[in-house]
This record gives structure tokens, C-alpha cells and sequence, in this order.
């Protein structure tokens, strides 16, 4: 299975080529891997200059790895796509 995900550009493991199948998995990985699956990429332009309006968490800085994949599944948001890229359009 993990093998089919990686092929698929689901997953790709840590930086250190592991995939430790018996730690929990985490917010940041879960939302990672169904926005992969769905083919979402947050505007991270979009995000930046829009922050104030969009929902955040205490926990989750904005230098932290799954920023905008956190964004880009907890915000409502219309957009279009061109190359495999998201631009938002405006938030719901």
C-alpha cells in the first residue's frame, strides 16, 4: 500500500526516507495526504495577504511545514486552476 501511495504522490515519507507506520498520525500529515489525493494546493499568496481573514490556530505557525495545507483545508474558499495550481478567487 505504501507503495502505491508513493506512486500516486500521496505520500513521500519524512525527510530522512521513513515512513514510521506505527507512530500516530498527525493533523499536518492526515490533511497533507487527502489534499494530495484531491489534487488541492493552497495560494499561498493568497493566504499570506489574507490571513486576518482566514481561520487559524494557536498551534500552527505560519513557518510550520503544513501551514498551507492546513489553510488550504480549514478556509472555505472559490478559486481556479491552471498547471496543477490553485488560485483563490475569494473566501467563502
Amino acid at each position: 500500500y505504501v507503495a502505491t501511495c508513493v506512486q500516486y504522490g500521496w505520500i513521500n515519507g519524512y525527510p530522512d526516507g521513513t515512513f514510521k507506520p506505527h507512530n500516530s498520525i498527525t493533523r499536518a500529515e492526515v490533511t497533507t495526504i487527502v489534499n494530495r489525493m484531491l489534487g488541492r494546493n493552497a495560494d499561498s499568496s493568497y493566504v499570506d495577504s489574507h490571513a486576518s481573514q482566514l481561520t487559524q490556530f494557536v498551534d500552527l505557525p505560519v513557518k510550520h511545514w503544513a501551514y498551507y495545507q492546513i489553510m488550504e483545508a480549514a478556509n472555505g474558499h472559490d478559486y481556479t486552476k491552471s498547471g496543477g495550481m490553485e488560485t483563490w478567487t475569494k473566501l467563502d
